[in-house]
Parts: structure tokens; C-alpha cells; sequence
């Protein structure tokens, strides 16, 4: 049975570990549309307890393909002590506990502490320092700083801004948590897709011409829109 309720960073999911993959999703599926609104989901981030599980790296792309395209929910960090399901967070630059941190109820009569553990709220930059590979899908709840090119076949979801030091000719998704304020910016835009919170964009279409870089660009929400500008 899929389990989800709501924690502090957001949606708890816990998974079964005895079902195919097929089954799994399938599992997922009914129990995000069972007695909802789906849009009641859209914009959620959500941690994933995958218990005993063993995850490879594509039943995971799988599983967040799921959340994120049917119900616009942003898998931010991961439950496991398998190390081959640590590893295909790992490759999607996801947060990974080991166990679930619990808050520790004091005696009674006594005052909470303030929770320490490590959040991943709006505000924690993610720093890539390299190019993002083809396949490679990069998911933040904050703003992502690459030091090199996002190519071809990548995608980069942040919930805040992302910014690119090289050139961006992969998908970018800022403002993932439904932030329009939210930006992009690249050294060049050469996206085949650009999206700021809902609203979607194409780079504007090669001319043909071997001219020069028209210099660092920037995408950002402009009367409803996304507008493409220098920076």
C-alpha cells in the first residue's frame, strides 16, 4: 500500500517493497487520484521512503516521471539505506537520509526544541560544478547553479532560479514549487524547452547564421508570459 501525508518538507511517500515495478506504479497512480482534486498536488515536493527496496537508477527515473509529469509533485530527497537505491539518488543530486528523522517529543510540561535537522527549503543554492551529462536530470527545491553547459537530452527542475555559467541547451524548469518570480539565466539560451512555474517557452529558432553569442540571457515572467531578455 502507498502511504502519503504531509511533513515538513512537504509530501511523505512510503512505498511498499513487494511489488514489480508495473504494480508499483500502477499503486502510485491510485492512490494520488483516489478522493482528490489532482490539482491539490501540483507544486508539491515530496520525500520518498523506499524502505527495503533496491532502486536502480532507471526504476527511479521512472517513479519520479510519474510524480512529477501525471501530478506535478517535485521528489526532492530519498529514504533508504540500500546502496544501489542511495546511488540512484545520488546521480539525480536528491537528499538522502538514511531513516526518517523524528522529532523527539520532550517530557510533558516541557517546551519543544526547535527542530534541527537539515532542511532543503527555498534558499539552500545547489552548486553542479561541472557540465550536466545527457540523461542526466538534476532536482532541487532551491536555486541551481551550474559551472559549465546543461547539454542535450538533460533536464534541470529547480524551485528557485537556475543559473547556467556555459550554455543551456537542455530543459529548465525554475519556479518548479509554482514561483513566478523565479528566473533563468545562461551565458546562452539554446533550450528546446524553457519553463518558469506553469508556463512554458521555446527558445527563439536558429537563424542559420554563424554569428557570435548574443551575450548571457535571461528568461524570466513578463505580463503572464516568459520573456527572454539580455543579462
Amino acid at each position: 500500500m502507498v502511504e502519503v501525508k504531509g511533513w515538513r518538507n512537504g509530501l511523505l511517500m512510503t512505498l511498499p517493497d513487494t511489488l514489480e515495478l508495473d504494480e508499483l506504479l500502477a499503486a502510485i497512480r491510485e492512490r494520488l487520484e483516489h478522493g482528490r482534486n489532482l490539482e491539490l498536488w501540483k507544486g508539491s515536493v515530496a520525500t520518498i521512503d523506499f524502505g527495503a527496496r533496491i532502486v536502480l537508477p532507471d526504476a527511479l527515473d521512472s517513479i519520479i516521471r510519474v510524480l512529477k509529469d501525471g501530478y506535478g509533485i517535485l521528489p526532492t530527497a530519498v529514504v533508504s539505506e540500500i546502496p544501489e537505491t542511495r546511488a540512484a539518488a545520488d546521480r539525480l543530486t536528491l537528499t538522502i537520509y538514511d531513516v526518517l528523522p523524528m522529532v523527539v517529543m520532550p517530557p510533558v510540561g516541557q517546551t519543544p526544541e526547535p527542530e534541527k535537522a537539515p532542511q532543503i527549503g527555498q534558499g539552500n543554492a545547489l552548486y553542479i560544478p561541472h557540465t550536466v551529462r545527457s540523461g542526466q536530470r538534476i532536482l532541487h527545491n532551491g536555486a541551481v547553479i551550474v559551472n559549465g553547459d546543461v547539454n542535450p537530452g538533460s533536464e534541470v527542475i529547480a524551485a528557485g532560479d537556475i543559473v547556467v555559467l556555459g550554455t543551456l541547451r537542455g530543459v529548465a524548469h525554475a519556479g518548479a514549487n509554482g514561483d513566478e518570480t523565479s528566473r533563468i539565466f545562461a551565458r546562452s539560451l539554446r533550450p528546446p524547452q524553457l519553463r518558469i512555474a506553469s508556463l512554458y517557452a521555446r527558445a527563439p529558432e536558429p537563424d542559420g547564421k554563424t554569428t557570435a553569442s548574443k551575450g548571457a540571457e535571461c528568461a524570466s515572467v513578463q505580463s503572464g508570459a516568459i520573456d527572454i531578455n539580455p543579462w
